[in-house]
């Protein structure tokens, strides 16, 4: 692995360190004093099982205990000032664990890791414990960071954020610092050609995403996500998907067991995956200044023309509405898919980096984790993982109609139904979207009444809600349907009465529906129905989500104005992404 690469990520980093963590978070005013102050922790060998002292509860952290007012004692609950907090807090047996000795010396941190193991890590994936015992995000990440201080910080640091807002308190002085330390020994795995793009790397790289995504309201989490979308090309994985079956194919045995490398990695590229496209898909994907100077430089005399596309298109041939889930009684099968797969306006120029990573899956692996689905609906994502690839076009499908459409203002070029309309290669690229949809829609809801049978249906609800929201989304910003169409109207119905009957947004792990729920909210026209949007981003909001407040604000504009929730955020300028 040439070192060149790795040192580009370092200073990517260190860029991050110098420059993007300062702001409007103020997340870390000076990382590098801070970083040359913070006391190095001792690793702790996750293999060597023995017995560790009781934590002393009666060593005091004033800081700590000044900044959050908390009690530091380890509890086997939180406070239950709120319906999330009361949940029962499952303690680490002190005597079987090896726990590092930032936990045993500070029971602040301890409190606030089983925080995160026994709450956080819910909210982060759809699917709830009963039917998702294996949540990496409960499984593999704690054990995992047992062994290396920086990953065990981000840990602590996710579950005091969340746990201090739900509590309304302020831990930005903790966090800040815990933030430090795990950016500290992720620098030095970068400057280490042995271990620059290792899973440990990796893993690093990617929770700092997810936290900085999740708990603040800017872009900083970009810079992170390229280092992750680097480390996972200069390892070879531009198509994940199919290099980790192969690898898994040669080693001959299931993706299985608790920290296998194949396991981490596999959870690594969903993770991945999740938020390189829907941090995509919950933004405007406006194009840039430069990007729209060389699209008009390079059609200087006739640039594509776009006019909103009638109802007509979603005729009953192509993609009917509603999108009824297949009862155990109907036997219809899906159409084949006979939309050719390529097309221009998709596949740009290798040198494009939103096009270096394909998610495609082979045909024949709808469910690489058998024990980790059902009915190919992938506990972590909330949906079959297949869909993967077609949101990921349709992501980069919408950033080619904003192109379009901001060169044709730049050229004086305006839309109208004197216009010929869409050009054919994107409505060749639409329906070849469309058309997977419709091949993959179909599942069966639970018939009985058991409560493992109410949490799989509330998966098979998910994945129903996310296929709707893609649509929408087709529908709205590339084929530029208006809001007060029929088939619009009828998608945001359905993703409401799918949440309404099958989701419990009073349980945490509901939250990782708000992107379904947000973009059905803002396009809903029925003044009865909006309250019930309304009511639901509010129970995400009381169970931790920081994004739900500006889903709020932003909902309520596109209702009194009429205007797209992607314009308002353009506008101004709101960096929240809906995770």
């Amino acid at each position: 692995m040439p070192f060149t690469n790795s040192q580009l990520l370092l200073n990517s980093e260190l860029n991050l360190m110098n420059n993007d963590f300062t702001g409007t978070s103020d997340l870390i005013e000076d990382l590098a004093a801070d970083m040359t102050n913070t006391q190095e922790l001792p690793e702790q060998p996750l293999h060597t099982f023995f017995s560790v002292p009781m934590i002393n509860e009666s060593r005091k952290f004033p800081n700590f205990q000044q900044e959050t007012n908390l009690q530091l004692t380890i509890s086997p609950s939180p406070p239950s000032t709120s319906s999330s907090i009361s949940e029962i807090m499952e303690p680490i047996p002190r005597g079987l664990l090896p726990l590092p000795d930032m936990l045993l010396n500070a029971p602040y941190f301890y409190d606030s890791f089983l925080f995160f193991t026994n709450l956080t890590s819910s909210i982060l994936t759809p699917a709830d414990s009963s039917v998702y015992v294996n949540n990496p995000f409960k499984k593999v990440l704690p054990k995992l960071a047992m062994t290396n201080n920086g990953l065990m910080s981000l840990i602590v640091a996710f579950g005091s954020a969340h746990k201090s807002l739900l509590l309304k308190r302020d831990s930005t002085e903790i966090v800040d610092s815990l933030l430090g330390r795990a950016l500290s020994d992720l620098l030095v795995l970068l400057n280490n050609k042995e271990t620059c793009t290792s899973d440990l790397t990796l893993t690093l790289v990617m929770f700092f995403t997810s936290f900085l995504a999740f708990n603040y309201k800017s872009d900083k989490w970009k810079v992170h996500m390229n280092g992750a979308k680097q480390i996972f090309l200069m390892r070879g994985y531009n198509k994940p998907f199919d290099k980790i079956l192969l690898d898994y194919k040669t080693d001959g045995s299931l993706i299985s067991g608790e920290i296998k490398k194949s396991k981490l990695l596999y959870f690594l590229i969903r993770w991945f995956a999740y938020l390189d496209i829907f941090t995509n898909l919950s933004s405007p994907l406006e194009p840039t200044e430069e990007e729209i100077k060389k699209y008009c430089a390079n059609s200087p005399s006739h640039l594509d023309s776009l006019s909103p596309i009638s109802d007509s298109f979603s005729s009953p041939n192509s993609f009917s509405s509603p999108f009824s889930m297949m009862d155990p009684n109907n036997n219809a099968r899906a159409p084949s898919n006979d939309i050719p797969e390529q097309n221009n306006d998709l596949d740009a120029s290798n040198n494009d980096p939103d096009n270096q990573i394909d998610y495609e899956v082979a045909e024949t692996e709808d469910g690489l984790m058998k024990d980790e689905s059902h009915q190919d609906i992938d506990y972590m994502l909330g949906f079959k993982i297949k869909f993967l690839p077609i949101f990921s076009q349709l992501g980069k499908l919408i950033k080619r109609v904003n192109l379009i459409k901001r060169s044709n203002e730049r050229m004086n070029i305006t839309s109208n139904s004197s216009n010929i309309g869409l050009s054919p290669s994107i409505i060749e690229s639409a329906i070849n979207i469309q058309t997977k949809f419709q091949k993959l829609k179909y599942t069966v809801y639970e018939t009985t009444k058991t409560k493992r049978a109410k949490s799989l249906n509330a998966v098979v609800a998910s994945n129903h809600c996310f296929l709707l929201m893609g649509m929408i989304q087709l529908y709205r910003r590339v084929l530029l349907m208006p809001r007060n169409s029929k088939i619009i109207q009828e998608m945001c119905l359905e993703i409401l009465d799918a949440m309404t009957k099958h989701i419990d947004t009073q349980q945490p792990n509901s939250l990782g529906l708000i992107l379904p729920l947000f973009i059905a909210g803002c396009e809903c026209q029925n003044v009865n129905l909006q309250p019930l949007f309304l009511e639901k981003l509010h129970d995400f909001q009381e169970k931790g989500s920081v994004s739900a407040e500006s889903g709020i604000e932003i909902m309520a504009k596109c209702w009194r104005t009429g205007r797209d929730w992607n314009e308002i955020m353009m506008e101004y300028e709101r960096n929240v992404v809906f995770l």
